[in-house]
């Protein structure tokens, strides 16, 4: 079981939208014989540069907090929707 509370923050600038965003995800995990309450600590962020139609990258760091893993990822997002792009 796993719940992730969220807050994140959108911000226009000359060089592009950042989707800045942190997270506390916690869990219950239980096995045979433990049970244990993974916790991270997350945050990251997504950019779109003005000129990109339907193409983001995002980049997210992890921590472990309490019997949990740390990681590193990157991502690209593209779009699909003729909704999402006049929104833009």
């Amino acid at each position: 079981l796993r719940f992730h509370p969220l807050l994140s923050k959108k911000f226009h600038t000359e060089v592009g939208q950042f989707d800045a965003y942190t997270s506390l995800p916690l869990g219950i995990t239980s096995r045979s014989n433990e049970t244990f309450v993974p916790i991270q600590l997350a945050g990251g962020t997504e950019y779109a540069a003005p000129d990109w139609k339907v193409f983001k990258v995002m980049g997210e760091v992890g921590l472990n907090l309490n019997k949990s893993f740390s990681y590193i990822a990157f991502a690209a997002v593209f779009d699909f929707d003729e909704n999402t792009l006049q929104r833009r």
